[in-house]
């Protein structure tokens, strides 16, 4: 890296693609950690541009993985907690330091409930490393491709355990948020996330009928 004569860069991690015919709430995948690790291993590795993806910033999933990569590139040598510390308030303007820390620790928990339930035989993620399809781009009806056993042939991506665990917690998750709502002048985000995760419990639910 040290001997090329030019800066490099790269595409800054995982992003998600839901398809255009969906809902903007009917998905929650925040994955500030995994962006974090990811920019700054690229940072150590030399590069110094990235090409960061965006997408629709009423879902808060997306808007806080936007906001946190946004923010962590400016100094990617910070803790990803203090970076996720940072955009809660600035987007939710908590009310007190508990409600705070009980939300980032809202989206830690929604990230590794949905990661730490993909299936060991699974590829990353169908085909391309980085891109997270939720469902075929024009291909919009039918169970969540992203919580599926069957992905065109491909790879186990969450099997049925995995798909009852998660559902597990995200009632959990769902539990919390709800009870935070009124800890935060947000206009409505924290409510959208309890939106959105009432709405991934019932894509979960197709795969049992």
């Amino acid at each position: 890296m040290e001997q090329l004569a030019c800066d490099l860069g790269t595409s800054g991690g995982l992003w998600v693609y839901p398809p255009q015919a969906w809902g903007r709430l009917r998905w929650f995948l925040p994955h500030t950690v995994r962006t974090a690790k990811l920019l700054k291993d690229l940072y150590l590795a030399g590069a110094r541009a990235v090409e960061y993806y965006m997408g629709p910033t009423f879902n808060p999933g997306v808007e806080m993985n936007i906001a946190f990569g946004g923010r962590f590139l400016t100094d990617a040598s910070r803790e990803s907690d203090e970076v996720l510390g940072e955009v809660i308030q600035m987007l939710y303007r908590p009310k007190n330091t508990r409600a705070a820390a009980q939300l980032a620790d809202l989206f830690r928990r929604a990230e590794s409930a949905y990661f730490d339930h993909w299936s060991v035989k699974r590829s990353f993620p169908f085909g391309k490393p980085g891109e997270l399809h939720l469902k075929p781009l024009f291909e919009p009806g039918g169970p969540a491709s992203c919580l599926s056993d069957d992905f065109q042939s491909r790879d186990v991506i969450m099997d049925a355990v995995g798909r009852a665990r998660y559902r597990g917690q995200l009632q959990g998750l769902l539990k919390d948020v709800e009870g935070l709502e009124e800890q935060f002048d947000d206009g409505g985000r924290a409510g959208r996330i309890a939106a959105c995760i009432k709405h991934v419990i019932t894509d979960i639910d197709v795969f049992a009928k």
